[in-house]
């Protein structure tokens, strides 16, 4: 949260928590955990602030493609109102960046609004969290099971406590393993 805290405006970031959480209030979310074998989407969230960590997100979403036969929806943050021509590149992955947010950081594409209504049976987030925007998109979207990192007021159905220095290799390994033990009913 440290980044956030230098990039985003705290009572603009409690008045969006405010109007977010009284509309989740009101919203009930049926919360059903997936395999990685049986689910039939899945959602990727990540954060690129570099080339090189786009790279790696990448080679980590092969990683989980090659254990799914799901359909796969990328949606990216990229932290600035200028995102490098580099991403615009990338085919299969939709980016929003600071140009697409609201006055009250919400991101407002038509894209972003289609990701949160899908109901992917399984939703995972290599560590985008940590931004506001994303945080927006986690807590909203109508996945039926949500997965991330561990840590204080997460949106997620199920956290993976991982020691950051282990990496995004090792983080996926272990999506990978638990959801692969998941049990249909």
């Amino acid at each position: 949260m440290g980044t956030e805290r230098k990039k985003y405006n705290p009572i603009i970031i409690s008045v969006s928590s405010f109007i977010r959480d009284r509309y989740l209030n009101n919203k009930t979310r049926a919360v059903k955990s997936c395999s990685i074998q049986e689910a039939k989407n899945i959602g990727i969230t990540f954060k690129a602030t570099s080339k090189d960590e786009l790279i790696t997100i990448k080679k980590a979403i092969k990683y989980i493609a090659d254990y799914t036969k799901s359909d796969i929806t990328l949606l990216g943050y990229i932290p600035n109102k200028k995102p490098d021509d580099f991403y615009l590149t990338q085919k299969g992955i939709t980016f929003i960046s600071d140009k697409d947010l609201d006055f009250l950081y919400r991101p407002k594409t038509e894209i972003t609004g289609d990701f949160i209504k899908t109901r992917f049976d399984i939703l995972i987030d290599l560590g985008s969290k940590e931004y506001y925007p994303m945080d927006y998109v986690l807590r909203m979207s109508d996945a039926s099971f949500k997965i991330g990192k561990f840590g204080e007021n997460t949106p997620f159905d199920f956290m993976l406590n991982i020691d950051n220095n282990k990496g995004l290799d090792y983080f996926c390994d272990q999506v990978i393993l638990y959801l692969s033990q998941i049990k249909s009913k």
